[in-house]
């Protein structure tokens, strides 16, 4: 790496463009999950990497969705789905 040195990042965080996926993404994995099983990016996004905590935040929509940033977005259409409804056909 040529350069300064990235100021540190706060623990349980991790610089994704860091890892090494072109050479072996499952090392780059590995990294991630030696990590914890919920790692921060350096802009606040979150991986969660555990399988205990990925079913936590899935069963849990209420606590995890993004709904709520798209409120403020004050459109007066809805949000296009990203998926169909259960039952509806895909044609």
């Amino acid at each position: 790496m040529s350069g300064p040195l990235p100021p540190p990042l706060p623990a349980g965080t991790i610089r994704l463009w860091a890892l090494p996926m072109a050479e072996s993404r499952t090392a780059a994995y590995a990294l991630v999950r030696v990590a914890g099983p919920v790692v921060r990016g350096p802009r606040g996004g979150h991986l969660v990497v555990s399988a205990q905590a990925v079913e936590f935040v899935l069963k849990h929509p209420e606590l995890f969705s993004s709904k709520r940033a798209f409120d403020a977005v004050g459109s007066p259409l809805p949000m296009v789905p990203t998926r169909s409804p259960a039952g509806a056909s895909a044609t």
